[in-house]
């Protein structure tokens, strides 16, 4: 498949799926290439998808970059297409007839797609006995997964309040303060800088996952570490609520073996600004490039995500089951066996 033709699909499965994590866009895209590819023998099928892999890598990050799908982050991405050719990979060695291999590998590409689709809804449901009414919760950022999750909660009537804090620098707390605020759930937003504040009035903590570790840690956006350990100190739960196609095979340490984190290299104000009726109003105060000229001289650095290790983190909330971060290694080697 030629690059503009991938650049096309992605687009086209982007605009689709709006609310579907990155690791849907691979495994549906690179399903469709295989459907699409005229190749004759395992070798050259083997060939197209690690092209296909690259040029995806690259199209999402040209094509969809600022969008609600993209996070700023390639790991996502990244577990998505590892889960997809490492089964491939394991089709060319169970079967000999590559017609078979094919059609199996447009099967099981639909089945996975429609099962990640199914499995946000398992998380929510598996995380729902845990809410009382009159509960405060704090949830970092805005992942979809944690979204529905209070929605759900809401809906089946328990009666409960959020805090939840800006997230800069991409403020994406603003976003999720809007969706839980049109789910008719009482929020309050916070600065970064009062997480510590507020956390005595916190029941638990709740947050989603870009990734999740062999170790069972997360990589999750910027300001999920130290939220964790506030949230340790304080003796709260530490929630996390993520699908299983997130599951990654690798180890970080520490912040430095993160693969594939990003940084914005200027601060911006927030691109909400409120109003006094308390509505979130859209606005920039400032351009990027009048920021980086007020800040000439000053080396910034924002990276878009951290890595909170298990030891902070209370329970993971998946669709293979409730875990706890030392079972995350056992689930690993079952999902990619």
């Amino acid at each position: 498949m030629k690059k503009e033709e991938l650049t096309n699909l992605v687009k086209d499965v982007v605009r689709d799926n709006q609310d579907m994590s990155l690791s849907f866009v691979a495994i549906t895209v690179l399903t469709d290439v295989i459907k699409r590819s005229t190749s004759k023998t395992m070798m050259e099928l083997d060939t197209e998808l690690k092209l296909a892999v690259q040029d995806l890598k690259s199209c999402v990050k040209e094509e969809i970059e600022g969008t609600d799908t993209y996070r700023g982050s390639s790991i996502t991405l990244h577990s998505g297409c590892e889960l997809f050719t490492r089964f491939v990979t394991r089709q060319f060695l169970e079967m000999k007839e590559f017609g078979a291999i094919k059609s199996k590998l447009t099967e099981k590409g639909q089945y996975i797609s429609k099962l990640s689709a199914l499995s946000r809804e398992k998380v929510t449901e598996l995380f729902e006995p845990f809410f009382r009414d009159n509960m405060c919760v704090m949830v970092v950022g805005n992942s979809r997964v944690a979204t529905a999750t209070l929605i759900r909660a809401s809906r089946s009537g328990k009666r409960f309040s959020v805090i939840i804090p800006e997230s800069r620098p991409d403020v994406e707390g603003y976003k999720s303060a809007r969706h839980l605020r049109d789910a008719g759930i009482p929020v309050t937003l916070i600065v970064d800088s009062a997480v510590a504040y507020h956390m005595g009035k916190v029941d638990f903590v709740l947050s989603g996952a870009e990734a999740v570790v062999e170790s069972g840690g997360i990589i999750n956006k910027i300001g999920t570490y130290q939220i964790a350990v506030l949230a340790h100190v304080h003796k709260k739960s530490f929630y996390v609520a993520a699908e299983s196609f997130k599951f990654v095979r690798q180890y970080p340490l520490n912040q430095n073996d993160i693969s594939g984190d990003d940084h914005y290299e200027h601060i911006n104000p927030p691109p909400y600004t409120f109003i006094d009726d308390g509505q979130i109003k859209d606005g920039h105060d400032v351009s990027d490039e009048q920021e980086r000229r007020q800040l000439g001289g000053i080396k910034v650095s924002n990276p878009t995500s951290d890595f909170t290790p298990p030891r902070y983190i209370t329970l993971l909330f998946t669709d293979l089951g409730i875990l706890t971060p030392s079972a995350i290694s056992d689930e690993l080697i079952k999902l990619y066996s």
